[in-house]
């Protein structure tokens, strides 16, 4: 099947399909590696080692996912392949945009009636 899918925008087509996949795993095994300890292997707990662990967890998730031996990627991929694009309904209860300005002008003309009573009063001592 190929196309576009309402939601986000992402392709339905295999490719489009193995590349999110992927996308997803790495992702995933981002936020896995993330709770590794940084400890020595990256010199502490200062900026530097919180700067090195990030690269490295992002650097050993990207090249664990494109290897494939997690495994993760493919059967994600299988399932974002063979389904069909979800269209969301749009919200029922929105309100009108032109009634929502009126009640806005309405309170800003209220609001200012008391300031310019206060202004006249003022000019006239």
């Amino acid at each position: 099947m190929t196309g576009s899918s309402p939601i986000g925008g992402g392709s339905t087509d295999q490719a489009g399909a193995a590349k999110a996949a992927q996308q997803l795993e790495a992702y995933f095994l981002r936020q896995v590696l993330s709770k590794m300890p940084k400890g020595a292997m990256f010199g502490g707990d200062g900026a530097a080692a919180s700067t090195l662990h990030g690269m490295f967890t992002e650097a050993i998730a990207d090249a664990v996912s494109q290897s494939g031996d997690v495994g993760l990627a493919a059967e994600l991929q299988e399932a974002i392949a063979g389904s069909e694009p979800v269209a969301i309904p749009p919200p029922t209860n929105q309100p009108d945009p032109m009634a929502v300005a009126d009640e806005i002008s309405a309170a800003r003309v209220r609001d200012v009636g008391p300031s310019i009573e206060l202004l006249e009063n003022e000019g006239a001592q």
